[in-house]
């Protein structure tokens, strides 16, 4: 209902049943804000933020992303490294030319 009267709203990250982080465009934000008090809803906070990461407000710089990534020789990495993608320690390059889900790449 916000996104069709104000623009481009999800929910990007369940922190726990209490709490959502949502993402999108500033005045669809800030509606979704206005009426978020009530329905047992305790606050709204708004996080100073430079970007909608993880919405579709990302898409294209997404695909840049991933057409300058694929043009990069990756090669094993000198200790495993933790990715938040899929919660595992990889170290050869394989992880880094996977199809992950264009918003998860983060500039």
């Amino acid at each position: 209902m916000v996104q069709a009267a104000h623009g481009v709203c999800v929910a990007v990250n369940f922190n726990s049943p209490e709490q959502i982080v949502v993402a999108g465009e500033k005045k669809a934000v800030a509606a979704l804000g206005r009426g978020g008090l009530g329905s047992g809803r305790q606050a709204v906070i708004s996080l100073n933020c430079v970007r909608a990461f993880h919405s579709p407000l990302m898409a294209e710089a997404a695909a840049g992303m991933k057409d300058y990534l694929s043009r990069v020789a990756f090669q094993n990495a000198a200790c495993p490294v933790a990715m938040n993608v899929d919660g595992e320690c990889h170290q050869g390059p394989a992880p880094f030319r996977r199809p992950w889900r264009s918003s998860s790449i983060i500039l």
